[in-house]
């Protein structure tokens, strides 16, 4: 069995990062995720963890502006 390619050796094969790198590439052109926009992605993670804006001052330090 010492003659069959790749039996008991440490190498890695480098069809799995080319394969990867490949469907990386092809999602990126095809189906691009645009990074949200970063207020936006609070309000959002607040909403989804039913936080409101006084947990979001105790985190940062500072009261939220009242409105006018």
């Amino acid at each position: 069995m010492a003659g069959i390619e790749g039996a008991g050796s440490r190498s890695r094969h480098p069809f799995p990062d080319v394969l990867a790198t490949l469907i990386e590439a092809y999602e990126d052109k095809h189906y691009p995720i645009e990074a949200p926009d970063p207020v936006e992605a609070l309000h959002s993670r607040m909403e989804l963890f039913n936080l409101a804006r006084k947990a979001l001052a105790e985190v940062i330090g500072s009261s939220p502006r009242k409105r006018a």
